[in-house]
C-alpha cells in the first residue's frame, strides 16, 4: 500500500458544495494547502466543523490570522456536552460527482502532510443515462450526519449552515432522483457517534460467530485497558493484534501482561519522526475482515458514544490489514516491557472555565447590518466596554462601538458604508472593557460575513477562458493580478495568490495534454510601471511579499520538486509553464519595490537547480535535479530526447532563466542590465558543465529570446536590450 498526500484527494474535479469536520483545525494551513485546490477553489459554498473548544483555544493562541476565514468559507463550531466534537469526515458535491473522505486525519499540517493516518475515499460518479448510481446511500448518509450535528453548532452560524443544507436538493437534484446502485454486503457505510455508541454496532455486526483474530491499530487507548477488557471478555479465545508507535501512543503497556499470551503487541520502527495517528479496529471472520475506520481512538469515550465520531465499516476478502505493513511500513513484534508509551491523552471535554468576557458570534449581512452577541462575567463588573472590529492585517481596530455592561447581550448596529466597503478578507471583532486604569481584551472571534460566503465563480467578472487558463499553465497571472488589485483591492488579491494553485500535470498518468488555446494580452505590459491600487497601499506590501514568497515556494514544493522526483518527461510543458510563471511574478514584483533582491535572487537559483541538477561521482548516491533525472531515465533513446528537448525549448529555458538571474542580482530592481554579465559565475559554470554532460549543447540566441518572449514581461525596448546582451 503507498501513501499518499491527503490534497491529492483534491486535485481531480471541482466541487459546488464541500463540508468537512475536524477536531483540531489550523485554518491558514486550510487556506495555502485545501483551499486553493481543484475541488475547492470554485466551490460556491465551503462549511468546515470544527470541536467548539479547540476552536476557543485556537482564538485565544493564534498568532497568524486566517485571511478568509468566515468570509469565503464558513466556522462552524460544535459542542455535544459529555465529550468532544471528534469526526475526520468531508464531503464534495460536484454537478455530477460526489466524493465522501473518511479517516484519522485534522485538517492541520501535520494531519494532513507529516503523520501516518489511514483515510478512505469513495467517490461516486454519473454518466451518461444511468439510472442507479453506486454508493449514493453513503453520500446521504453523510449529509445526514451533517445535518444532526447542526443541533450543537453555535446558534448564528447553524442558521446558515442549515439553510444551505436545505437547498442541496435543489442544486443537486440527483441525490434524491435517482435510485442507490445494487449495494453488496461489503459495500461502505457510515457509521458514527450522534446517536449510540461503536461498540453495540461492532457486536450486532459479529453476532453470534467468533472472530480468527482482532487487530487493532491506535494512538490512544484508556488508561486501564478498559475496552481491551471488553473484547477479551466477549471473545476470550480470540487472539488481539495491537500496533502502537513507540514514545507516542499512550498505550500502557505494562497491563498487557496482565491479558495472557492472546494478545500481542507490535512497534513500527524506521518511521523517523512521524507520528502515527491512524485509527483501526479489524475483525478477522471466516475468511473475511470487518473493518472499522476513521476517527475513533480505542478508548471507551470513542466507542460508547461520549465523543462524536466518524468511521467506514466495510467488509474485505481475507486480511486487510496485511496491505498496511508492505512496501514502505512494516511492523514487528515487541515484548510489552520493551515499549515506552507516549504522554500525550486521547482528546477530552475541555474544563475550563469561561473567559472574563468575549463575542459569542457576529454577523454581517450586505445591507451592512451587524448583528453580535456577547457575554461578560458578572464578577468582572468593568465600568464601561466596547466593541471593536480589526481587519486581520492590522494592528488597531476600524471600528469600535459602546455596548451595555451586561452578563449577556444581544446588538444590531448598522455599520458607516465606507467601513463596510473595506472589508475584502477576514474580520476579527473582540471586546475592550476598562476597569479603573486596566484595559482587558476579549479573544478574538471572526466576523461571519454572510453575503460573501456564497461564492459565484461569475462574481469576479474574470473571464472564464482566463481563469482555465491560469490554473493549467499559470499565462497571464501578473496581469489578471492587476486586474484583481484594480477592481477588488490589495487585500483581496492577496487572498487570491493565497488560494490559487497551478494544476499539477503528468500526461503519463492521463491527467490531461497542454491546451492549446492561450490567452493573449492585449496591452503591452509595463513591468515597471506601479498600478496605481498598489500605490494606494504601500503599507500592505509585506503581506503582499509573504503572500507572493508563498505562492512561488508553494509550487516549488508541489509542483517543480514533485517533477524532479519522478523525473517524468511527459511533464516538461507543466515544468516550464510553473517555473516561468513564478519566475515572471518573481520579477515583476521586485521591479515594483514589493519584493527583496535576495530573496528572489535565492529563488531563481534554486529553480536552476531543480530544473537541471547534479550527476553523483559514486554509484550508490542519487541523482538530483529534473533535467538529470530525465536524461538518466531515457538513455537508451537518445534521439527522441533530444527532438522533445527541441520541442519544449528546454535549452532556451534554462539560458533565459540563468539571465533573468543575473540580471535581477546585478541590480537591487532588476531594471540595469549592465553588471549581468559578471554576475553568478558558479552558477553559470554549473549549468555549462551540466548542457555539456546530457549533450544539450549552448541554446542559441534565437532559442533564448524565444524563452523570454513566453515570460512576457519585458516591454519591447527591453528585449531588444537583453537580446542585445544574449549576441
Amino acid at each position: 500500500m503507498k501513501p499518499l498526500e491527503f490534497s491529492s484527494f483534491f486535485s481531480e474535479e471541482s466541487a459546488r458544495f464541500a463540508v468537512l469536520s475536524t477536531y483540531e483545525f489550523d485554518p491558514v494551513h486550510f487556506e495555502r494547502y485545501l483551499l486553493g485546490s481543484t475541488a475547492l477553489a470554485q466551490a460556491r459554498r465551503i462549511i468546515v466543523m470544527v470541536d467548539a473548544n479547540r476552536f476557543q483555544k485556537l482564538l485565544i493562541e493564534s498568532k497568524t490570522p486566517a485571511r478568509s476565514l468566515n468570509q469565503r468559507y464558513l466556522v462552524l463550531p460544535v459542542r455535544k456536552s459529555g465529550g468532544v466534537f471528534h469526526p475526520k469526515l468531508a464531503l464534495l458535491l460536484g454537478e455530477k460527482h460526489a466524493d465522501v473522505i473518511c479517516g484519522s486525519n485534522n485538517l492541520t499540517q501535520s494531519g494532513s502532510t507529516h503523520n501516518l493516518e489511514i483515510l478512505n475515499r469513495i467517490p461516486l460518479r454519473m454518466d451518461g443515462e444511468q439510472r442507479e448510481i453506486t454508493h449514493l446511500p453513503l453520500v446521504q448518509q453523510a449529509i445526514q450526519f451533517f445535518k444532526d450535528c447542526l443541533v450543537f453548532g453555535e446558534a448564528r452560524a447553524g442558521k446558515i449552515a442549515g439553510k444551505w443544507f436545505g437547498e442541496l436538493a435543489d442544486e443537486f437534484p440527483w441525490l434524491n432522483s435517482f435510485h442507490s446502485g445494487s449495494a453488496l454486503n461489503g459495500d461502505p457505510v457510515l457509521v458514527h457517534t450522534l446517536h449510540g455508541g461503536l461498540w453495540d454496532r461492532v457486536l450486532d455486526r459479529v453476532g453470534k460467530a467468533k472472530p480468527q483474530k482482532i487487530q487493532i491499530i491506535s494512538p490512544f487507548y484508556d488508561s486501564d485497558l478498559g475496552l481491551l477488557k471488553r473484547v477479551r471478555k466477549q471473545w476470550p479465545d480470540c487472539p488481539v493484534e495491537i500496533t502502537a508507535q513507540q514514545n507516542t501512543s499512550n498505550l500502557p503497556a505494562g497491563l498487557l501482561s496482565g491479558f495472557g499470551r492472546g494478545v500481542r503487541l507490535f512497534e513500527l520502527p524506521g518511521v523517523n519522526n512521524r507520528r502515527l495517528h491512524a485509527k483501526v479496529v479489524a475483525v478477522v471472520l471466516n475468511g473475511k475482515t470487518l473493518c472499522l475506520s476513521g476517527s475513533a481512538n480505542f478508548t471507551e469515550a470513542a466507542f460508547d458514544g461520549g465523543n462524536v465520531e466518524t468511521c467506514l465499516a466495510w467488509e474485505a476478502a481475507g486480511d486487510a490489514l496485511k496491505l498496511l505493513f508492505e512496501d514502505e511500513f512494516t511492523r514487528k513484534p515487541i515484548s510489552p516491557d520493551e515499549f515506552e508509551p507516549g504522554r500525550e491523552q486521547p482528546p477530552a471535554e475541555d474544563k475550563a472555565p469561561e473567559p472574563l468576557m468575549g463575542v459569542k458570534s457576529c454577523v454581517l449581512d450586505e445591507k451592512g447590518r451587524l448583528s453580535f452577541t456577547y457575554s461578560i462575567n458578572p464578577e468582572f463588573k468593568p465600568q464601561m466596554a466596547a466593541f471593536a472590529l480589526k481587519h486581520f492585517s492590522e494592528r488597531e481596530p476600524v471600528f469600535t462601538q459602546d455596548v451595555k455592561v451586561t452578563a449577556t447581550g444581544f446588538e444590531e448596529i448598522m455599520l458607516p458604508p465606507e467601513i463596510n466597503a473595506g472589508f475584502s478578507g477576514a474580520v476579527l471583532c473582540y471586546l475592550v472593557a476598562s476597569k479603573g486604569d486596566k484595559q482587558q481584551i476579549s479573544a478574538p472571534m471572526w466576523l461571519i460575513q454572510e453575503h460573501r460566503l456564497t461564492h459565484e465563480a461569475s462574481e469576479s467578472g474574470s473571464n472564464s477562458g482566463r481563469e482555465a487558463e491560469i490554473r493549467e499553465t499559470g499565462r497571464g497571472l501578473v496581469e489578471h493580478l492587476d486586474e484583481v488589485g484594480s477592481l477588488q483591492g490589495q487585500i483581496q488579491l492577496i487572498q487570491y495568490l493565497m488560494n490559487l494553485n497551478i494544476h499539477y500535470k503528468d500526461e503519463s498518468q492521463g491527467r490531461g495534454v497542454r491546451h492549446g488555446f492561450r490567452v493573449k494580452i492585449r496591452d503591452p505590459f509595463h513591468p515597471d510601471t506601479m498600478p496605481d491600487w498598489l500605490k494606494m497601499s504601500r503599507e500592505q506590501f509585506p503581506n503582499l511579499a509573504e503572500a507572493i514568497y508563498d505562492f512561488a515556494d508553494r509550487h516549488q514544493k508541489h509542483v517543480l520538486q514533485k517533477h524532479e522526483r519522478k523525473g517524468n518527461v511527459n511533464g516538461l510543458a507543466n515544468f516550464i509553464d510553473v517555473m516561468v510563471t513564478t519566475s515572471k511574478v518573481l520579477f515583476v514584483y521586485l521591479r515594483r519595490g514589493v519584493l527583496t533582491q535576495h530573496f528572489v535572487t535565492h529563488r531563481l537559483r534554486e529553480y536552476l537547480n531543480i530544473y537541471t541538477g547534479i550527476f553523483p561521482e559514486y554509484k550508490d548516491e542519487e541523482i538530483t535535479g529534473y533535467l538529470a533525472r530525465i536524461y538518466s531515465n531515457r538513455k537508451g533513446n537518445p534521439a527522441q530526447l533530444k527532438k522533445t528537448f527541441e520541442e519544449n525549448n528546454v535549452g532556451g529555458h534554462l539560458r533565459a532563466l540563468l539571465l533573468i538571474a543575473q540580471v535581477v542580482r546585478g541590480s537591487a530592481d532588476a531594471s540595469d542590465i549592465n553588471k549581468a554579465a559578471n554576475q553568478l559565475s558558479g552558477l553559470v559554470n554549473q549549468v555549462t558543465a551540466f548542457e555539456n554532460k546530457i549533450g544539450l549543447g549552448r541554446a542559441t540566441g534565437i532559442q533564448i529570446c524565444k524563452a523570454l518572449e513566453d515570460y512576457e514581461m519585458l516591454t519591447e525596448n527591453e528585449l531588444g536590450q537583453w537580446k542585445e546582451l544574449i549576441n
